[in-house]
Protein backbone atom coordinates (compact mmCIF):
# COMPACT_ATOMS: atom_id res chain seq x y z
CA UNK A 1 0.00 0.00 0.00
CA UNK A 2 1.32 3.40 -0.90
CA UNK A 3 1.72 6.31 1.12
CA UNK A 4 -0.33 8.90 2.11
CA UNK A 5 2.73 11.28 0.37
CA UNK A 6 2.94 8.57 -2.71
CA UNK A 7 -0.85 8.58 -3.09
CA UNK A 8 -1.20 12.50 -3.64
CA UNK A 9 1.62 11.99 -5.88
CA UNK A 10 -0.01 9.85 -7.65
CA UNK A 11 -3.09 11.97 -8.03
CA UNK A 12 -1.12 15.12 -8.64
CA UNK A 13 0.94 13.84 -11.92
CA UNK A 14 0.05 11.07 -14.82
CA UNK A 15 -2.16 12.94 -17.42
CA UNK A 16 -1.73 12.05 -21.44
CA UNK A 17 -3.51 13.90 -24.31
CA UNK A 18 -7.24 14.42 -24.32
CA UNK A 19 -9.37 15.86 -27.32
CA UNK A 20 -7.58 18.87 -28.05
CA UNK A 21 -6.74 17.98 -31.76
CA UNK A 22 -10.20 18.38 -32.76
CA UNK A 23 -10.60 19.31 -36.55
CA UNK A 24 -10.08 22.95 -36.75
CA UNK A 25 -10.06 23.80 -40.44
CA UNK A 26 -13.80 24.66 -41.65
CA UNK A 27 -12.87 28.32 -42.22
CA UNK A 28 -10.19 27.70 -44.89
CA UNK A 29 -10.56 28.09 -48.77
CA UNK A 30 -9.08 24.34 -48.77
CA UNK A 31 -9.56 22.43 -45.47
CA UNK A 32 -6.07 21.65 -44.09
CA UNK A 33 -5.19 18.86 -42.74
CA UNK A 34 -6.07 18.57 -39.08
CA UNK A 35 -3.68 18.33 -36.65
CA UNK A 36 -3.23 14.97 -33.94
CA UNK A 37 -4.92 15.20 -30.53
CA UNK A 38 -2.04 16.69 -27.78
CA UNK A 39 -1.26 17.38 -24.58
CA UNK A 40 -1.41 21.66 -24.87
CA UNK A 41 -1.82 22.57 -21.33
CA UNK A 42 -3.71 19.52 -19.87
CA UNK A 43 -0.82 18.62 -17.78
CA UNK A 44 0.53 21.09 -15.61
CA UNK A 45 1.29 21.41 -11.79
CA UNK A 46 3.24 18.29 -10.48
CA UNK A 47 3.07 16.45 -13.21
CA UNK A 48 6.13 14.41 -12.75
CA UNK A 49 5.32 12.74 -9.56
CA UNK A 50 3.25 9.63 -9.57
CA UNK A 51 2.91 6.31 -7.54
CA UNK A 52 3.04 4.00 -6.59
CA UNK A 53 -0.41 2.98 -6.77
CA UNK A 54 -3.72 3.52 -8.93
CA UNK A 55 -5.10 6.89 -9.97
CA UNK A 56 -9.13 7.39 -11.30
CA UNK A 57 -9.40 11.33 -12.78
CA UNK A 58 -11.77 13.09 -14.76
CA UNK A 59 -10.66 15.47 -17.08
CA UNK A 60 -12.77 18.53 -18.19
CA UNK A 61 -11.53 20.62 -21.16
CA UNK A 62 -13.25 23.55 -23.05
CA UNK A 63 -11.64 25.93 -25.66
CA UNK A 64 -13.45 28.94 -27.80
CA UNK A 65 -11.74 30.79 -30.51
CA UNK A 66 -13.58 33.73 -32.10
CA UNK A 67 -11.24 33.64 -35.09
CA UNK A 68 -8.48 31.91 -37.35
CA UNK A 69 -5.24 32.41 -38.46
CA UNK A 70 -3.13 32.08 -41.72
CA UNK A 71 0.14 31.10 -41.99
CA UNK A 72 2.00 34.47 -41.09
CA UNK A 73 -0.68 34.55 -37.76
CA UNK A 74 -2.80 37.32 -38.96
CA UNK A 75 -6.61 36.90 -38.66
CA UNK A 76 -8.62 35.10 -41.65
CA UNK A 77 -11.89 37.62 -42.76
CA UNK A 78 -15.21 36.94 -41.65
CA UNK A 79 -16.70 36.23 -38.44
CA UNK A 80 -15.75 32.50 -37.37
CA UNK A 81 -16.23 31.13 -34.01
CA UNK A 82 -15.83 27.63 -32.69
CA UNK A 83 -15.69 25.95 -29.62
CA UNK A 84 -14.83 22.54 -28.29
CA UNK A 85 -15.52 20.73 -25.05
CA UNK A 86 -14.15 17.53 -23.68
CA UNK A 87 -14.97 14.78 -20.78
CA UNK A 88 -12.06 12.07 -20.66
CA UNK A 89 -11.91 9.53 -18.10
CA UNK A 90 -8.33 8.56 -17.33
CA UNK A 91 -7.46 5.41 -15.16
CA UNK A 92 -3.65 4.93 -14.41
CA UNK A 93 -1.53 2.92 -12.41
CA UNK A 94 2.56 2.66 -11.16
CA UNK A 95 2.94 -0.65 -10.18
CA UNK A 96 6.16 -2.03 -7.57
CA UNK A 97 8.08 -3.60 -10.76
CA UNK A 98 11.56 -2.15 -10.84
CA UNK A 99 12.72 -0.84 -14.61
CA UNK A 100 16.05 0.54 -15.45
CA UNK A 101 15.98 2.11 -11.46
CA UNK A 102 12.41 2.68 -12.01
CA UNK A 103 8.75 1.48 -12.15
CA UNK A 104 6.69 0.45 -14.70
CA UNK A 105 3.56 1.71 -14.91
CA UNK A 106 0.65 2.21 -17.78
CA UNK A 107 -2.08 4.70 -18.19
CA UNK A 108 -5.26 4.91 -20.47
CA UNK A 109 -7.80 7.76 -22.05
CA UNK A 110 -11.45 7.81 -23.02
CA UNK A 111 -12.46 11.07 -24.36
CA UNK A 112 -15.93 12.38 -24.80
CA UNK A 113 -15.84 15.49 -27.25
CA UNK A 114 -18.59 18.16 -28.61
CA UNK A 115 -17.44 20.41 -30.97
CA UNK A 116 -19.25 23.88 -32.30
CA UNK A 117 -18.59 25.66 -35.29
CA UNK A 118 -20.23 28.97 -37.10
CA UNK A 119 -18.40 29.97 -39.67
CA UNK A 120 -19.04 32.55 -42.48
CA UNK A 121 -20.55 31.18 -45.67
CA UNK A 122 -21.41 27.54 -44.25
CA UNK A 123 -24.01 26.35 -41.91
CA UNK A 124 -23.68 26.18 -38.01
CA UNK A 125 -22.66 22.84 -37.08
CA UNK A 126 -22.47 20.64 -33.66
CA UNK A 127 -21.12 17.58 -33.62
CA UNK A 128 -20.43 15.48 -30.62
CA UNK A 129 -19.33 11.82 -30.06
CA UNK A 130 -16.09 9.40 -28.79
CA UNK A 131 -12.67 9.96 -28.90
CA UNK A 132 -9.45 8.24 -29.86
CA UNK A 133 -8.53 5.98 -27.17
CA UNK A 134 -4.99 6.29 -26.20
CA UNK A 135 -3.29 3.48 -24.25
CA UNK A 136 0.17 4.16 -22.62
CA UNK A 137 3.20 1.86 -21.14
CA UNK A 138 5.53 4.24 -19.02
CA UNK A 139 8.23 4.64 -16.30
CA UNK A 140 8.46 6.44 -13.82
CA UNK A 141 11.52 7.31 -11.69
CA UNK A 142 10.66 9.23 -8.14
CA UNK A 143 13.27 9.95 -5.35
CA UNK A 144 16.23 11.47 -7.82
CA UNK A 145 17.88 14.49 -6.58
CA UNK A 146 19.31 17.75 -8.80
CA UNK A 147 20.89 20.11 -7.01
CA UNK A 148 20.32 18.18 -3.38
CA UNK A 149 16.69 18.83 -4.46
CA UNK A 150 13.85 16.14 -4.89
CA UNK A 151 13.37 15.60 -8.46
CA UNK A 152 10.76 13.09 -9.98
CA UNK A 153 10.78 11.98 -13.54
CA UNK A 154 8.93 9.61 -16.39
CA UNK A 155 9.04 8.55 -19.74
CA UNK A 156 5.90 7.30 -21.71
CA UNK A 157 5.13 6.01 -25.54
CA UNK A 158 1.53 6.96 -25.99
CA UNK A 159 -0.18 5.07 -28.81
CA UNK A 160 -3.49 6.92 -29.89
CA UNK A 161 -5.77 4.54 -31.83
CA UNK A 162 -8.34 5.08 -34.33
CA UNK A 163 -11.27 4.29 -32.36
CA UNK A 164 -13.26 7.49 -32.33
CA UNK A 165 -16.46 8.85 -34.29
CA UNK A 166 -15.54 9.36 -38.05
CA UNK A 167 -17.34 9.99 -41.42
CA UNK A 168 -15.46 10.54 -44.32
CA UNK A 169 -18.77 12.19 -45.60
CA UNK A 170 -17.86 15.52 -43.48
CA UNK A 171 -14.51 17.87 -42.88
CA UNK A 172 -15.04 18.29 -39.17
CA UNK A 173 -14.49 15.45 -37.34
CA UNK A 174 -14.06 13.50 -33.19
CA UNK A 175 -11.76 10.86 -34.16
CA UNK A 176 -8.64 10.99 -36.68
CA UNK A 177 -8.92 7.74 -38.36
CA UNK A 178 -5.13 7.33 -37.74
CA UNK A 179 -2.93 5.57 -35.68
CA UNK A 180 -0.47 8.02 -33.44
CA UNK A 181 2.47 7.63 -31.62
CA UNK A 182 3.44 10.34 -28.63
CA UNK A 183 6.88 9.46 -26.57
CA UNK A 184 6.56 12.20 -23.59
CA UNK A 185 9.15 12.97 -20.93
CA UNK A 186 7.77 14.55 -17.93
CA UNK A 187 9.42 15.58 -14.91
CA UNK A 188 8.65 18.00 -11.76
CA UNK A 189 11.73 19.40 -9.70
CA UNK A 190 11.15 20.93 -5.92
CA UNK A 191 13.28 24.01 -6.28
CA UNK A 192 12.53 24.98 -2.48
CA UNK A 193 10.44 23.47 -0.15
CA UNK A 194 7.48 25.40 -1.55
CA UNK A 195 8.49 26.30 -5.08
CA UNK A 196 8.18 23.70 -8.01
CA UNK A 197 8.65 23.70 -11.84
CA UNK A 198 7.34 21.04 -13.81
CA UNK A 199 7.04 20.20 -17.45
CA UNK A 200 6.48 17.65 -20.62
CA UNK A 201 7.66 17.36 -23.70
CA UNK A 202 6.12 15.58 -26.17
CA UNK A 203 6.31 14.55 -30.02
CA UNK A 204 3.60 13.47 -32.57
CA UNK A 205 3.73 11.01 -35.07
CA UNK A 206 0.26 10.53 -36.93
CA UNK A 207 -0.22 7.91 -39.67
CA UNK A 208 -1.69 7.66 -42.87
CA UNK A 209 -6.11 8.66 -43.15
CA UNK A 210 -6.81 6.45 -46.34
CA UNK A 211 -10.03 7.21 -45.89
CA UNK A 212 -10.00 10.98 -46.14
CA UNK A 213 -12.63 13.44 -46.27
CA UNK A 214 -13.74 14.00 -49.58
CA UNK A 215 -13.62 17.64 -50.16
CA UNK A 216 -9.69 16.85 -49.92
CA UNK A 217 -10.64 14.81 -53.30
CA UNK A 218 -7.79 12.34 -52.60
CA UNK A 219 -6.86 9.23 -51.75
CA UNK A 220 -4.84 10.00 -48.33
CA UNK A 221 -3.54 12.51 -45.87
CA UNK A 222 -1.30 12.71 -43.29
CA UNK A 223 -0.77 15.54 -40.16
CA UNK A 224 2.88 16.72 -39.69
CA UNK A 225 4.85 16.13 -37.00
CA UNK A 226 4.68 17.92 -34.38
CA UNK A 227 6.25 18.74 -30.77
CA UNK A 228 4.94 20.65 -27.54
CA UNK A 229 5.99 21.57 -24.46
CA UNK A 230 4.01 22.04 -21.33
CA UNK A 231 5.81 24.26 -18.04
CA UNK A 232 4.75 25.00 -15.07
CA UNK A 233 5.43 27.13 -12.16
CA UNK A 234 3.59 26.70 -8.44
CA UNK A 235 4.15 27.95 -4.92
CA UNK A 236 2.17 25.76 -1.82
CA UNK A 237 0.00 28.70 0.08
CA UNK A 238 0.23 25.82 2.28
CA UNK A 239 -0.43 22.03 2.86
CA UNK A 240 -3.52 21.63 1.09
CA UNK A 241 -3.54 24.75 -1.42
CA UNK A 242 -0.98 25.80 -5.10
CA UNK A 243 -1.05 28.53 -6.37
CA UNK A 244 1.12 29.55 -9.74
CA UNK A 245 1.32 30.01 -13.85
CA UNK A 246 1.15 27.35 -16.51
CA UNK A 247 2.12 27.45 -20.17
CA UNK A 248 1.88 25.41 -22.94
CA UNK A 249 3.84 26.05 -26.93
CA UNK A 250 2.84 23.83 -29.85
CA UNK A 251 5.25 23.81 -33.52
CA UNK A 252 4.72 21.68 -36.50
CA UNK A 253 7.69 20.54 -37.88
CA UNK A 254 6.72 18.60 -40.88
CA UNK A 255 4.06 19.44 -43.54
CA UNK A 256 1.05 17.75 -43.91
CA UNK A 257 0.25 15.46 -47.08
CA UNK A 258 -2.92 15.37 -49.18
CA UNK A 259 -2.14 12.40 -51.71
CA UNK A 260 1.39 11.81 -50.49
CA UNK A 261 2.54 15.22 -51.92
CA UNK A 262 3.31 18.26 -49.06
CA UNK A 263 1.68 21.25 -48.61
CA UNK A 264 3.94 24.29 -48.25
CA UNK A 265 2.62 26.41 -45.38
CA UNK A 266 0.70 24.07 -43.37
CA UNK A 267 2.76 24.05 -40.16
CA UNK A 268 0.35 25.46 -36.85
CA UNK A 269 2.08 27.17 -34.20
CA UNK A 270 0.45 28.08 -30.23
CA UNK A 271 1.14 29.50 -27.26
CA UNK A 272 -0.77 29.59 -24.28
CA UNK A 273 -0.12 31.25 -20.84
CA UNK A 274 -2.51 31.56 -17.47
CA UNK A 275 -3.00 30.98 -13.72
CA UNK A 276 -3.85 27.86 -11.84
CA UNK A 277 -4.33 26.63 -8.62
CA UNK A 278 -4.18 23.41 -6.67
CA UNK A 279 -6.32 21.54 -4.23
CA UNK A 280 -5.50 18.65 -1.84
CA UNK A 281 -8.38 17.63 -0.14
CA UNK A 282 -7.16 14.66 1.49
CA UNK A 283 -8.81 11.82 -0.46
CA UNK A 284 -7.48 13.72 -3.78
CA UNK A 285 -6.92 16.79 -5.74
CA UNK A 286 -8.27 19.40 -8.13
CA UNK A 287 -6.39 21.04 -10.59
CA UNK A 288 -7.56 23.89 -12.19
CA UNK A 289 -6.36 26.40 -14.84
CA UNK A 290 -7.30 28.63 -17.70
CA UNK A 291 -5.15 29.64 -20.52
CA UNK A 292 -4.93 32.72 -23.24
CA UNK A 293 -3.33 31.80 -26.81
CA UNK A 294 -1.24 34.00 -28.60
CA UNK A 295 1.16 33.92 -31.42
CA UNK A 296 -1.47 31.12 -33.05
CA UNK A 297 -0.64 30.42 -36.84
CA UNK A 298 -2.76 28.19 -39.08
CA UNK A 299 -5.12 27.46 -36.44
CA UNK A 300 -8.44 28.99 -34.28
CA UNK A 301 -6.85 31.84 -31.23
CA UNK A 302 -8.53 31.64 -28.07
CA UNK A 303 -8.87 30.71 -24.60
CA UNK A 304 -8.72 26.89 -22.75
CA UNK A 305 -9.73 25.95 -19.85
CA UNK A 306 -8.85 22.61 -18.00
CA UNK A 307 -10.48 21.51 -14.98
CA UNK A 308 -9.05 17.75 -13.59
CA UNK A 309 -10.37 16.02 -10.29
CA UNK A 310 -8.03 13.50 -8.81
CA UNK A 311 -8.46 10.43 -6.96
CA UNK A 312 -5.65 8.25 -5.84
CA UNK A 313 -6.39 4.41 -4.81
Amino acid sequence: MASVTARRRTASGLVASVVSGCLFHAAYAAPPVSQPQTDLGQTSFLDGEAGPGGLFEVIGNGTTAGYFTDPSGRRLQGDNELWTSSFTIHPAYVSGLPFIGGHLGGEALLPFAVIHQNIEGQPETTLGGVGDVTLTPLVQWSGLYLFQRPLSVRLAVQLVTPTGAYASTRTTNIGQNAWQLSPYFAFTWHTTERWEISGRLTYDWSSRNDRPPSAYGAGSIQAGDQAEMNLSLSYAVEEHWRVGIASYALRQLTDARIGGAPVPGSPQQAFGIGPGMLWNFGGGSVIGTAYREFAAENRPEGFQFVLRLLKPF
